[in-house]
């Protein structure tokens, strides 16, 4: 039997964890008055955006219940197994299962997607495998070894908000011991592989991965995990600036030539990551005219994007993790515009209340919104196709002037 469970309920729970070979501990971060004033201001940029983009008062107060429960963050160490698994029978994914029984996340709703697990009849919270072989991975060569887990999704953004605050917290939270190495499947995206050496931790990559579902027994993991996304969001206001002057300075000790770039940036995406923005000439040829500069963070090294953006002053950027981009590596002065579908705001539907409101949410303080008509709807509200407003950009922009 496998039993999931959130961080705040496996904490209420140690001394069980403790009997599989598992510790966890809770950092309050609520006691902090720089916490608490980042809350009431959160909770009013919610409030207001909520009423000017028309958000329903059932998700207002989802969002609203997110950040009053998301002052504290979690270590979890201990012995684990990793499963290593394809989503949607694509995707090599990888999730740590503590004492060999334990899924502990934040939000349960996503354990309904995971290929090997079934929901047992009435039994709240907890899953049975299903039936599905295992290969049993060799990892003799590693259990000399232990390692930090960043997290199951090779995302970008979910990196960036979900695991590296924890993270780059190590160090400031008195864990003891060190990190070692990041365990990863074969295609974890160049950024998230880039960052992680940029701040000198080590990570292996297994190109075996490629077929199937393997489970890696009995390794010795750390795993960092916020209460919730606007945990997240409040370590980044604390660590934001540290962590860009980190990676630029890294990347200068590397010998990297970084070029200097405008003070009004526009975030887009090209290639393999295709813009979302179906008047995307339009609108390019009415920004390039205001002094933008068009960056695609696909194409750009993370520490360039950092180098860039940290003395930008107006940036426009697409949706999704382009605007978490923007929105990371920026001073905390600058003006930010996301361009978002409006279906995400207006009719979000229940993986988007979990998975892609709330990454947009928790930033509210900082972004302007300018929403889009779709025409083209993805299975993936932020990534809609949509038509911007140009006049609607360029009041925007007329009244920062």
């Amino acid at each position: 039997m496998i039993s999931a469970i959130k961080p705040h309920v496996a904490a209420m729970a140690a001394s069980e964890l403790m009997k599989y070979g598992v510790n966890i501990t809770k950092i309050d971060l609520s006691v902090l008055p720089s916490f608490r004033k980042w809350a009431e201001n959160v909770i009013t940029s919610i409030v207001n955006v909520q009423s000017r983009l028309n958000i329903g008062s059932e998700k207002g107060e989802y969002l609203l219940d997110m950040v009053k429960a998301s002052g504290s963050l979690f270590y979890i160490d201990g012995i684990a197994d990793v499963i290593v698994y394809r989503w949607n029978a694509e995707e090599p994914k990888i999730i740590p299962l503590w004492g060999s029984q334990y899924i502990i996340q934040q939000d349960l709703f996503w354990l309904g997607m995971y290929p090997f697990l079934k929901k047992k009849p009435n039994a709240n919270g907890h899953y049975e495998v299903a039936d599905m072989i295992f290969s049993e991975e060799n990892v003799e060569s590693l259990s000399d070894k232990s390692f930090f887990f960043v997290s199951h999704n090779n995302h970008f953004g979910h990196f960036i908000i979900d695991c590296l605050p924890g993270l780059m917290c190590w160090d400031v939270c008195n864990r003891k011991g060190s990190l070692g190495q990041v365990p990863l499947p074969f295609n974890y995206i160049r950024g998230i592989c880039e960052i992680l050496q940029s701040c000198g931790f080590g990570y292996i990559s297994n190109p075996a991965f490629i077929q199937g579902h393997y489970r890696m027994r009995s390794l010795v993991l750390s795993e960092a995990l916020p209460a919730n996304i606007f945990t997240g969001a409040y370590l980044w206001k604390q660590i934001g600036p540290r962590f860009t002057r980190l990676l630029i300075d890294r990347g200068l000790d590397q010998g990297l030539r970084l070029t200097k770039t405008s003070k009004r940036i526009f975030l887009g995406r090209t290639g393999k990551y295709a813009s979302r923005i179906a008047n995307l000439g339009q609108l390019s040829q009415f920004l390039s005219a205001q002094g933008f500069v068009f960056i695609d963070p696909s194409t750009t090294t993370s520490v360039q994007l950092a180098f860039s953006l940290s003395s930008a002053e107006i940036v426009v950027s697409e949706s999704g993790s382009t605007t978490l981009n923007a929105i990371i590596f920026s001073a905390e002065n600058t003006r930010i515009v996301s361009l978002c579908s409006e279906r995400l705001f207006v009719s979000t539907d229940r993986a988007m209340l979990h998975g892609g409101l709330p990454y947009m949410m928790a930033f509210c303080d900082r972004l302007e919104f300018v929403l889009g008509k779709p025409i083209a709807n993805s299975p993936i509200q932020s990534s809609d196709i949509c038509v911007y407003d140009v006049d609607q950009l360029k009041l925007l922009l007329r009244a920062w002037s």
